[in-house]
């Protein structure tokens, strides 16, 4: 028994749902996910997100064009989050979720555009059903 062709498949089935499962719950864990995109033809410089509400900060390295950064957050209570960033011009707060929860699944691209503008899309989802192919 424990070696037919049936037995086998139904282990192997059941292998791929708990480690999609697993999948679930570590990416949960991590929180919402911010995108950042430079698109502008300059480099952003001294790039940190900023956690309201008694979280944390987060320090970027500079972002140059074309680049791409995702950093997660998960803030300890219901939260604003914001992004300070300098660039040829002058620094400016973007904001990037305007209500981030604990432990959701929520994603933000950011967009640097060229003549100084930013645009961002925010998203929310109660569970992270993609998983690991959301990392």
């Amino acid at each position: 028994m424990l070696r037919s062709p049936l037995f086998r498949a139904i282990l192997g089935i059941l292998g791929v749902v708990l480690f999609y499962l697993l999948g679930v719950a570590v990416r949960r864990h991590f929180g919402s996910v911010l995108d950042i995109q430079n698109s502008a033809g300059e480099t952003m410089h001294q790039v940190s997100v900023n956690v309201k509400n008694g979280g944390k900060s987060i320090d970027l390295a500079d972002i140059k064009p074309g680049d791409h950064r995702k950093v997660y957050v998960n803030p300890p209570s219901l939260s604003e989050v914001t992004m300070t960033i300098t660039d040829s011009r002058n620094r400016r707060d973007v904001l990037v979720f305007s209500r981030a929860q604990p432990d959701e699944c929520a994603l933000s691209v950011v967009k640097f555009l060229p003549g100084h503008r930013t645009e961002s899309v925010e998203t929310h989802e109660s569970n992270c059903w993609k998983g690991w192919m959301a990392f």
